[in-house]
């Protein structure tokens, strides 16, 4: 039996000073599909999920966020090599008058900021990111100023 293989997804949502909110969003590249999606990545061996969600957020769009969030969320599903595996969500939030500079990686041919009132399911290649980023959104809109 194979063991669960522990993945990470980060929602990045960027606010503006008069409280605009986007989120961010990466396109696979043609190899990896073509779909739009949070950033996503495995958990190396003895990494914490939360420092793999800080690395992966580096390593896909070249941003240090000072503070992840824990979403509590978790999705399980088999990947595309026939792996079980467990995806747990953060949040991270940029707070700023222009939006951060993003460095894609070569896993993504694209990016974009996109208003958070505009995202629909089919804006991504899986329920799971936007599942994921609803979650989010209903976070951001119950906290107070302080995130």
């Amino acid at each position: 039996m194979s063991s669960l293989r522990q993945k990470v997804q980060v929602v990045l949502l960027w606010l503006s000073p008069d409280n605009k909110c986007q989120l961010l969003r990466l396109k696979t590249n043609a190899n990896r599909g073509g779909f739009w999606q949070n950033v996503t990545g495995g958990v190396e061996a003895g990494e914490s999920l939360s420092t793999a969600a800080s690395r992966e957020l580096q390593e896909e769009t070249g941003l240090l966020v000072s503070k992840l969030i824990e979403m509590h969320q978790t999705f399980d599903f088999v990947d595309q090599y026939g792996k079980s595996c467990q995806e747990s969500v953060y949040l991270a939030i940029i707070r700023q008058s222009t939006p951060p500079s993003i460095i894609i990686s070569s896993e993504h041919i694209e990016y974009d900021f996109y208003a958070i009132e505009r995202v629909k399911r089919d804006d991504f290649g899986y329920n799971s990111n936007y599942e994921a980023f609803s979650q989010a959104v209903s976070y951001i809109t119950k906290s107070d100023d302080d995130l």
